[in-house]
């Protein structure tokens, strides 16, 4: 990590023009600390699974049961609670990777995939609203209501539904 810092940070700061030391300052692109995460999960608020250093699991798959392991052991430790819900990295996934996430008994995961989840949407191939600073709480309920997707299936018929079960994948559906 030192040698990646040396190497990434001339970059940011000369060729980008960014003031890095007021970004490290203000926290801004920091990870929350573990004291952090206590607090906040003390307030009611829930931490759930990924890969520990943002691996794909589509890329890495032999390493992913090891992530996991990793990441639920620090978030369970500052929590005191249970992780069992995961988020892919990047949104990346197939359903080869399904297997290793029943073994690392993780009980649902998300995709970056828009849209209504139905009754027969795989609980390992979850679609969400995507949140972010860049949205207000008209444009968020706008999403959370399904209207963007019923709105973006009228506009574009030849796009309707398109069901998160269907990936690419070498296994065959069951």
């Amino acid at each position: 990590p030192r040698e990646r810092a040396d190497f990434i940070n001339p970059i940011i700061t000369d060729v980008l023009q960014v003031d890095l030391e007021r970004l490290v300052r203000k926290r801004i692109w920091h990870l929350l600390s573990r004291d952090e995460v206590s607090k906040l999960s003390n307030q009611g608020f829930t931490f759930e699974l990924h890969t520990h250093k943002h691996l794909s699991v589509t890329e890495f798959p032999e390493k992913i049961a090891n992530e996991i392991s990793v990441n639920r052991k620090s978030i369970e430790e500052a929590t005191n609670g249970k992780t069992e819900h995961f988020c892919y990295p990047s949104g990346r996934w197939n359903r080869d990777t399904w297997k290793i996430l029943d073994q690392c008994q993780v009980r649902s995961a998300v995709t970056c995939r828009l849209g209504p989840n139905f009754h027969h949407t795989p609980l390992l191939s979850m679609r969400r609203v995507m949140c972010g600073e860049s949205k207000d709480m008209l444009q968020f309920e706008y999403e959370m209501s399904n209207l963007r997707f019923l709105f973006d299936s009228a506009m574009n018929p030849r796009s309707f539904y398109r069901p998160t079960e269907v990936c690419t994948s070498t296994l065959t559906p069951e």
